[in-house]
């Protein structure tokens, strides 16, 4: 798995689970990456829950075209669509 993907789904899980803590009031937290499949692995207290992120696309070229412009920028998709353009002009993938 290459860097940029490990951080995509890091950056899709972390993002969700900020929104879900925050809805819920619960404090799940990134314990460590689970391997092939799942992704990755958030715990609560002692629970542990297993993660898969996925991503859609229209087409092959569709994603061609979003994973060839986070290879040149070096940002994941991850930190949303919505805010690729903020990201690709400052050029700073380490805020989401």
């Amino acid at each position: 798995m290459s860097a940029l993907q490990n951080q995509y789904e890091r950056s899709v899980a972390d993002e969700f689970f900020e929104w879900f803590n925050a809805q819920h009031g619960t404090n799940y937290i990134f314990l460590k990456r689970a391997g092939e499949a799942p992704d990755l692995i958030y715990s609560l207290g002692e629970s542990e829950l297993l993660i898969e992120v996925t991503a859609g696309y229209y087409d092959g070229e569709h994603a061609r075209f979003l994973w060839e412009a986070a290879r040149r920028f070096g940002c994941p998709q991850g930190l949303g669509w919505s805010k690729l353009w903020r990201v690709t002009r400052a050029r700073n993938c380490s805020t989401h």
